[in-house]
């Protein structure tokens, strides 16, 4: 049985996730990555095991100074996470640069095994249709405490 949430807190839900949808909508979103860990993870070893698989595909791509490359030389992800007690893993749209595009889809599997040894990687680039998998990646933004479980990954704006 689910604990009473307080006055309001679905239509706050909704909101959200009808906004996280929008921001993706803007977003020139061109691959829907799929991070599978193979066990049971928390929010914050995945947060941290998604970063550093998109920090080493920018650094393949981007060379030495990766991280000083403007934001539009940069991947930008979202990735949301579902199935927390059975499968845990996280869809991603992301916009990725062509460069790097071709690193993960030559790479992002072995840069995924150093990072997560037990999972797997998944891609659709490009995908069928942006807004079904962006409604796919957002669909458990209702649940309850869906909002701990996204993971972005955005650069920093270089002045």
């Amino acid at each position: 049985m689910r604990a009473s949430l307080p006055p309001g807190s679905f239509e706050i839900r909704v909101r959200v996730r009808d906004a996280y949808r929008q921001m993706l909508s803007e977003m020139g979103i061109n691959c829907l990555v799929t991070f599978n860990f193979g066990y049971r993870v928390g929010i914050e070893t995945a947060t941290h095991a998604i970063q550093k698989f998109c920090n080493m595909l920018d650094h393949k791509a981007l060379g030495k100074k990766w991280n000083t490359k403007t934001e539009s030389e940069r991947t930008k992800l979202f990735a949301f996470g579902e199935h927390m007690r059975s499968n845990a893993h996280w869809h991603g749209p992301g916009e990725i640069p062509e460069d790097t595009l071709r690193v993960m889809i030559r790479h992002g599997d072995d840069f995924w095994k150093k990072v997560a040894p037990r999972g797997q990687l998944a891609l659709e680039c490009p995908p069928k249709s942006v807004r079904a998998i962006i409604n796919y990646a957002t669909k458990r933004l209702l649940e309850v405490d869906a909002m701990d479980r996204v993971v972005p990954y955005w650069p920093k704006r270089n002045k």
